[in-house]
C-alpha cells in the first residue's frame, strides 16, 4: 500500500469518530461494493465493533483499514463477528515499516460463499489426531476413512483433510500433513512488530487448520466471483505479494482528507482507542484515585465516543434514572454490550427529535 510519509514529528489519533468521517467521505464508493445482504447501517456497526474490540487496529494506516472494509464488501462477508466469516487484522508490514490492516476470509466464510454459489453441494473437513483411525486412498477415485473413539484421548493433531462435492457429482479431496500446514501458518500469519503472532491462528486455530485444507479443493471446484475473489485474496496473504488496493490516495482528491491522514500509520505509542492507551489510563486511575476498574474502563470508553453519542448516552441515562452515562457503561460486561447500549441511546434520541 506504499510507504508512509516519513515525518517522525507527526502523530495523529485514529479514533472511531475519525474513521467514521473517513468512511462517510467515500460512502458512495463503498456502497458500490456492498452485497444485497449487508446495508450501510450494518457495515457501520461492523466497523465500529471491529475497531473497538480488535487490539492494534487503531495503530494501522487509515487507508489500509478502508481497503480492508472494501475487500470484505467485495466478497460479501461480514468481519470480526462470532460467526467467523472473516477478520480485519492488524499486521506488521516490514517492507513499509508500518502497521497495516488486512481482511482475511475465514473458514466459515469460504464455506458460506461456496454454498451461496449453488455450484457446491457439500463441504466437509476434519482435523486428524495421532490416535485416530485414518486412511486415505489416492487415485482416480480417492476415498477417506476417519474414525475415532469419543471415550478416549485422541492425542495431538497430525494433519487435516477436506472434501468438496460439486453439482456434477465429483468429489475433490485434499489431505495435508501438520508440517505443511504449520509452514503456511508460520510463514504468513499476521504478526506484530515484535514478531508475536496475532489473529485467527491464535484465536481460532482449529478453524484455520480446517480452512487451510479446505481451500485447496475449493480452488478446483466451480466458483462464484465472490468465492474466487475470497480465495484469491487469501492466496495473496499466503505469499510475498503486496495486498491489492481497491481505494488509493487519488480517490480522496478534492476532499478534506489529506495524504498524511491516509498513509501515516501511528507507531507503537499511546493512541486513543488502542489497548495500550486504555491499559495506561486504567492503571493511572487505579493508582491515583482507587477508582474501581470497571468505572475506569467506562470512563475510557465514554471519552472515545463522539460528541453526539456522548450527548445521547447522557440523555438516555437521565431518562433511565439508574445513574450517569458512566454508570450505564460500567454495567456492561464487554465492549459489544457497550456498543449496543450506545446504539440504543442514539436511536432513542433520534426518535425523540
Amino acid at each position: 500500500m506504499g510507504a508512509p510519509a516519513k515525518n517522525k514529528n507527526y502523530r495523529r489519533e485514529l479514533t472511531i469518530q475519525a474513521l467514521n468521517e473517513l468512511y462517510v467521505t467515500k460512502k458512495g464508493l463503498v456502497e458500490s461494493y456492498l452485497p444485497k445482504h449487508i446495508n450501510q447501517d450494518r457495515m457501520l456497526r461492523l466497523i465500529y465493533s471491529a475497531f473497538t474490540s480488535t487490539r492494534g487496529l487503531s495503530s494501522c494506516s487509515a487507508l489500509s483499514i478502508v481497503n480492508s472494509i472494501m475487500h470484505a464488501a467485495q466478497v460479501g462477508l461480514e468481519f470480526n463477528t462470532l460467526q467467523g466469516h472473516g477478520w480485519i487484522i492488524p499486521r506488521w508490514n516490514s517492507r513499509a515499516g508500518v502497521m497495516e490492516a488486512s481482511f482475511q476470509p475465514g473458514y466459515r466464510g469460504l464455506i458460506d460463499l461456496a454454498y451461496r454459489s449453488n455450484l457446491v453441494t457439500a463441504v466437509a473437513s476434519g482435523v486428524v489426531k495421532a490416535r485416530d483411525d485414518f486412511e486415505f486412498d489416492d487415485g482416480t477415485q480417492p476415498t477417506i476413512t476417519h474414525h475415532w473413539d469419543l471415550t478416549k484421548d485422541r492425542g495431538d493433531w497430525v494433519g487435516a483433510w477436506a472434501r468438496v462435492d460439486v453439482k456434477d457429482g465429483r468429489s475433490i479431496i485434499e489431505v495435508m500433513q501438520r508440517s505443511a500446514i504449520e509452514l503456511i501458518r508460520d510463514t504468513y500469519a499476521p504478526r506484530k512488530k515484535s514478531g508475536e503472532m496475532v489473529g485467527p491462528w491464535i484465536t481460532h486455530p482449529d478453524a484455520m487448520i480446517r480452512k487451510t485444507a479446505a481451500k485447496r479443493p475449493l480452488k478446483f471446484a466451480p466458483a462464484s466471483t465472490e468465492l474466487a475473489n475470497a480465495i484469491g485474496l487469501d492466496d495473496v496473504l499466503e505469499s510475498a505479494e503486496p495486498i491489492p488496493t481497491l481505494v488509493n490516495v487519488e480517490d480522496f482528491q478534492g476532499t478534506d482528507v489529506s495524504k498524511e491522514d491516509l498513509l501515516d500509520a501511528t507507531e507503537p505509542i499511546q493512541i486513543t482507542g488502542s489497548k495500550a492507551a486504555e491499559d495506561e489510563v486504567l492503571q493511572d486511575k487505579l493508582e491515583q484515585t482507587g477508582m474501581p476498574k470497571k468505572q475506569a474502563w467506562a470512563e475510557t470508553i465514554f471519552k472515545r465516543l463522539g460528541k453526539k453519542q456522548q450527548a445521547a448516552l447522557k440523555a438516555y441515562a437521565a431518562v433511565d434514572g439508574k445513574g450517569t452515562a458512566i454508570d450505564l457503561l460500567a454495567g456492561c460486561d464487554h465492549p459489544e454490550a457497550a456498543q449496543q447500549l450506545v446504539d440504543t441511546a442514539t436511536e432513542v434520541m433520534n426518535a425523540t427529535k
